[in-house]
């Protein structure tokens, strides 16, 4: 018996060749790369979306802190012009305060401590100071260990005040902007008054803005450490606005100069007595930054026009101003 092939009956369906099996892959395979790029694009674009705006209210809460602190500068009898200093691009450790990042600013100033009464000078020398007698001493065992601004006048001078015995009080003339401390004797019958000795600057090679604060002795030693307002900040710039003859008219920043209501908004300037009698507000220009995975070059221009590259950061600009309130007007 011989065995022979059976043909198909009716129409049963045939299978799928190879090439068409390849071709169904490749379709498939081809939608599957688009769809993963189109997510990865999209998964991407959405990252940089929330990292931004993260990055923006990151700067912007920076911007907020300084605001708040310099909207107390001064305060009492101690105008706000008097109790500001802006050290211009370069800044040397002054005390417990480090030196600055080359380049970026350092904003100190005064804040009256408003629990500790004024005092009348009597008499001082570089090494003490004689409060005004009377029923009681003008001054008291509440200014020891503490930075005391003197003030008569137009002159102002800070002082770190050590022991207090009788009614006199042990001093030391400390630099802080246009201090006087060649004619002490000029403050003989001017105003004494407990300060802390605040300053915010970023400080050197380390990419952190710093907020310093001086409080009294008796409080705990760890509020007086420095505290760290943001990391990742690659420059900090302050500038100063002055008031123009015709104080009806706005602050102008010209990069020319010409006109120009601002100081410090330029490398090299200084600021002068008549300049100082005149500072209405603070600017504040930062950049701030937080790393990514990917390590293209990132570039910004900060308040000089200078460019700041950077790999693996993101980067923005941002830039605050506060009038001065407690100025003399």
């Amino acid at each position: 018996m011989s065995l022979q092939s059976r043909k198909p009956e009716g129409n049963v369906p045939r299978g799928f060749t190879i090439i068409e099996l390849a071709c169904s892959l490749a379709i498939v395979s081809i939608i599957a790369l688009v769809a993963t790029s189109v997510y990865s694009s999209l998964l991407k674009s959405l990252t940089k979306t929330r990292m931004s705006a993260g990055l923006s209210q990151r700067a912007q809460s920076v911007v907020t802190f300084l605001s708040r602190e310099a909207a107390v500068i001064g305060g009492a009898d101690l105008p706000a012009q008097f109790a500001l200093s802006v050290d211009n691009d370069s800044c040397v450790a002054v005390g417990a305060i480090p030196a600055c990042d080359a380049g970026t600013d350092r904003l100190s100033w005064l804040e009256v401590d408003i629990s500790v009464p004024a005092g009348i000078i009597a008499a001082i020398t570089a090494t003490s100071i004689t409060g005004q007698s009377g029923a009681a001493c003008s001054l008291s065992g509440f200014y020891a260990n503490r930075f005391v601004a003197l003030m008569k006048g137009n002159a102002v001078a800070l002082v770190d005040a050590g022991n207090f015995a009788g009614c006199d009080l042990s001093i030391a003339c400390v630099p802080f902007g246009l201090n006087d401390c060649t004619n002490l004797d000029a403050f003989v019958g001017g105003t004494a008054m407990v300060v802390n000795r605040k300053a915010l600057f970023q400080a050197d090679h380390d990419l952190m803005l710093t907020f310093f604060n001086r409080p009294p002795l008796d409080i705990p030693a760890a509020m007086a450490d420095p505290m760290i307002v943001s990391r990742s900040v690659f420059d900090f710039q302050v500038a100063v606005g002055l008031l123009p003859a015709d104080q009806t008219q706005p602050l102008i920043e010209s990069a020319s100069g010409a006109g120009d209501s601002w100081i410090f908004n330029s490398p090299g300037e200084t600021l002068s007595v008549a300049g100082r009698n005149r500072s209405s507000a603070i600017q504040f220009d930062i950049v701030v930054g937080v790393p990514v995975r990917f390590r293209e070059l990132a570039s910004v221009t900060n308040a000089r026009g200078n460019t700041i590259t950077e790999r693996g950061v993101r980067m923005t600009a941002v830039r605050g101003r506060v009038a001065l309130r407690n100025r003399l007007f």
